[in-house]
């Protein structure tokens, strides 16, 4: 892999890319410590999830998929 540098971003491009970004550290987070709630917490910061659902709508699906998923991730809380 060969990253490709283009210098410094536009303020507000790299605010943009900064809270993309926050949504994956969240996620990696949330696989580590094994916790739902910063589960939760980095969909409401997906552009995705927030483009359609409401924040206790993502809450109400994450919270379904870890019941559904259970089996496969023992440990989260």
């Amino acid at each position: 892999i060969n990253p490709t540098r283009f210098g410094a971003l536009p303020g507000q491009m790299a605010h943009i890319c900064a809270s993309n970004m926050a949504y994956f550290d969240l996620a990696a987070t949330a696989c580590i410590e094994k916790s739902i709630e910063a589960a939760t917490y980095a969909l409401m910061l997906d552009p995705l999830s927030a483009a359609v659902c409401t924040p206790k709508q993502i809450k109400e699906m994450t919270h379904a998929m870890f019941a559904a998923e259970k089996e496969y991730l023992p440990g989260y809380k």
